[in-house]
């Protein structure tokens, strides 16, 4: 029963008897806010998304430390109306030289890195220094490095209009801040060769895309609250038809904003690709709080004192949104599951901030309306316009049509609860770092004619791991050349480079008996992160790098799954070959275990929210009754993806989730209302059913509205991921609207009878 938690209205009352230590308190917690916020941190994510214990994770942490990871690679496209023609090829080699000088660069290929055999033992560049010399010659001289080992189509395209250059740099080791100076300075420097010609260039690669995630995350944490703040008092303004009593009751919500960003700055938690969800939420969610407490006071005004009717409004709104906050918390807290560090730290923000906006709001509300009755400014026909809705929607059409056809709504929302269960239960999940920005962004167009014109820039990577002989001995080569040439085969459009390629540029003739000596004194010129490319500092693990575009989770999984049945049959006494690695298998493996503990996660929410709640409410019943209208708008959306033929992906996974937390809300001030107007154990009939949804349901579609208008700036988000869970969760939102409206309802005119009324209906 209520009674069993008479704490929960408790802080509101604080504000009542004693509003200046109340006063006291939210000044100092709003002032260490500010400060909090002043500490924010903005994070793209990319370092945390992964990290979990998973084996494949560990495989690859193992070979980033062995290997340079290819993830770390810039590239610069320079496009022109021909590179045959010396000047511009000149520009191209001018801009090589003058990055590889910039601080922070540590290699640079392009076609001015190839070198050719002089025959004597020695190498030269594959193009002379005065490209002038070549004349006429120099379109075939191009030409004639497309057939060099090492080029692979990386580096000029067919037409010879297209040429690339890749430098590469300790991402992690120089930071953010230090990657945006030197990719500054690459595109200065770049913008200065193409001056005065017809050259064009652009700039692509993660740490462009790193870059683009983190300017676009303050952008939109200002955008999109303020979208939320003007939405939501525009809804309020509409709903109380009072510019004061929409202003008074936005204040609590705006302090719990605040109060939200400056835990997560004093925490720690940084703002990123997942938590920058969590303000705008806070915020719509806190003002639907305010909203039902605003409803409930113009309600008690006029019929007794002022005091009396803020005491009375927080005796009986407070326990309910407290509630609905705590199994809004719940839906957050089982993201702490999740394997994924970003997945967690948007648990634990969400989580805190969600009991932090009810503090806010159980405060602030009692505070800000003491203030406008005593300054006398709240309008005196308040309490005539308790309805405020009823002349535009309150939902009581279809709160009667439910209780009419209750045994047919019952019956088909379980077919449809079912049905969509099973859909959303087989979908497939996906994951690509490439929808975490939009497909019209420069870089990501860029990366996507690279892949066109030349060749992809991503890689599997295949450790090979050297059980005898050493890495270019003769043997050993031989077999990694065996395994080079069965997947080159399997996947003849994707380039594969390896230690065996290396020793065919150097060394072409394999049956030299000092091959291995040149081989080894040729590699060692090399520089380090050059070498670490293909082989490890100990010399006993090589890498086999299979250049693939980043086309999601799926086309991942089935690249990697050609590549194992390529050398599936070949054997081998020298090497063994171990599980394919890289930042593109790992994080479509690891994301796919991410989606299904997110999935894992939705069903321990509805468990716990399940629970929570009929122990609060002081019967199984109202569990039941709050847990099963709010599953089916969430399986529906679940299931239309699957119809659709759209994977599940990270934001709809935790969308979900999270979205099953707030819509269990409205059901929850439904039964609080009826526990109000009778015990469970008395049953109900469709009198009560229709008189609690008359009281409530006003204030559930104003509420709904706010949480959708107030989501709705989401669609201006610069990330996609939170345009896509933004509209994901609007949809729930209306859903779970209509299924509290029709099929509770239902649901309550079946189940909710007791035993003494069942029989006297039969």
């Amino acid at each position: 029963m209520l009674a069993r938690f008479p704490q929960a209205h408790r802080l509101g009352q604080m504000s009542l008897h004693y509003p200046k230590w109340a006063v006291v308190i939210v000044v100092i917690v709003t002032a260490l806010s500010i400060f909090g916020i002043s500490t924010l941190k903005f994070d793209d994510g990319v370092a945390t998304a992964f990290r979990s214990k998973d084996d494949i994770y560990r495989l690859y942490s193992e070979n980033k430390e062995r290997f340079t990871p290819s993830e770390n690679d810039q590239a610069i496209l320079f496009r022109s109306s021909g590179f045959d023609d010396p000047e511009n090829l000149e520009r191209v080699r001018n801009f090589a030289l003058e990055i590889s000088l910039i601080d922070g660069v540590e290699d640079v290929f392009s076609i001015f890195s190839l070198r050719t055999d002089t025959g004597s033992g020695s190498f030269e560049p594959a193009l002379p220094v005065d490209l002038s010399e070549l004349g006429a010659g120099l379109s075939d001289a191009l030409k004639g490095l497309k057939s060099h080992p090492l080029e692979r189509g990386q580096f000029l395209s067919e037409d010879l209009k297209s040429t690339l250059v890749l430098y590469h740099q300790n991402f992690d080791r120089a930071g953010l801040e230090a990657s945006r100076i030197i990719l500054s300075e690459v595109q200065e420097a770049a913008q200065m060769v193409v001056e005065g010609s017809d050259v064009t260039f652009e700039v692509t690669g993660l740490a462009s895309i790193r870059q683009i995630l983190i300017d676009s995350l303050l952008g939109d944490l200002m955008r999109l609250n303020l979208i939320g703040m003007t939405l939501g008092f525009l809804i309020a303004l509409v709903a109380l038809r009072s510019v004061v009593l929409a202003f008074l009751t936005s204040v609590p919500s705006n302090i719990a904003l605040f109060w939200s960003l400056g835990s997560m700055g004093l925490s720690g938690i940084a703002i990123d690709t997942l938590t920058n969800v969590i303000p705008v939420l806070i915020l719509v969610l806190s003002l639907a709080d305010s909203l039902h407490l605003t409803y409930e006071l113009r309600r008690n005004l006029g019929k007794t004192s002022e005091m009396k009717a803020i005491a009375d409004t927080l005796q009986k709104i407070a326990p309910a949104c407290v509630l609905t906050s705590i199994t809004t918390a719940i839906a957050f807290s089982t993201l702490l599951i999740s394997q994924s560090e970003l997945v967690r730290n948007l648990g634990l923000a969400g989580l805190m901030s969600v009991l932090v906006a009810v503090v806010a709001v159980l405060l602030v509300h009692p505070l800000v309306f003491i203030l406008a009755l005593k300054l006398k400014i709240i309008p005196k026909n308040a309490p005539k316009r308790a309805v405020p809705l009823s002349s535009y929607f309150d939902g009581m059409h279809l709160v009667r049509f439910g209780t009419r056809h209750a045994k047919v709504i019952t019956y088909l929302s379980i077919i449809v609860l079912l049905l969509a269960i099973a859909g959303h239960s087989i979908n497939k999940s996906n994951y690509s770092f490439i929808t975490l920005v939009h497909k019209s962004q420069p870089e990501v167009l860029t990366l996507r004619q690279i892949e066109e014109t030349l060749a992809p820039t991503m890689s599997i990577d295949l450790p090979i791991e050297i059980t005898a002989g050493k890495a270019f001995a003769p043997q050993v080569l031989q077999e990694v050349h065996a395994v080079q040439t069965a997947i080159e085969t399997a996947l003849p459009d994707n380039p594969v480079f390896s230690i065996s390629l290396l020793a065919q540029w150097i060394a072409p003739d394999s049956n030299r008996l000092d091959r291995e000596t040149i081989v080894i004194d040729v590699f060692e010129q090399l520089s380090e992160t050059t070498q670490t490319r293909l082989l490890n500092s100990d010399r006993n693990v090589a890498l086999m790098r299979v250049q693939v575009a980043d086309h999601g989770a799926t086309e991942t999984k089935q690249k990697i799954a050609e590549i194992r049945a390529a050398y599936s049959a070949l054997e081998f006494e020298h090497i063994r070959i171990l599980e394919p690695t890289g930042l593109l298998p790992m994080s479509a493996i690891v994301g796919s275990n991410m989606i299904r503990h997110l999935n894992i996660s939705f069903l321990l929410a509805v468990i716990f929210s399940g629970i929570l709640i009929a122990v609060w409410f002081g019967h199984w019943r109202y569990g039941f009754f709050c847990i099963a209208p709010n599953v089916l708008p969430i399986a529906m959306v679940g299931g239309w993806l699957f119809l659709m033929g759209w994977p599940l992906e990270m934001p709809s996974a935790v969308a979900l989730t999270i979205a099953f937390g707030i819509a269990v809300d409205d059901t929850i001030h439904v039964l609080n209302r009826l526990k109000f107007d009778a015990p469970i154990e008395q049953g109900y009939d469709k009198v009560l059913v229709e008189k609690a949804f008359q009281d409530v349901s006003p204030v559930l579609v104003t509420t709904t509205a706010v949480l959708g208008f107030g989501t709705l700036g989401s669609q201006w988000s610069s990330t996609p991921a939170i345009a896509y869970f933004g509209a994901l969760t609007i949809a729930i939102f209306i859903l779970a609207l209509f299924a509290v409206l029709t099929v509770l309802p239902a649901w309550l005119e079946i189940f909710g009878k007791s035993r003494k009324q069942r029989e006297i209906s039969e």
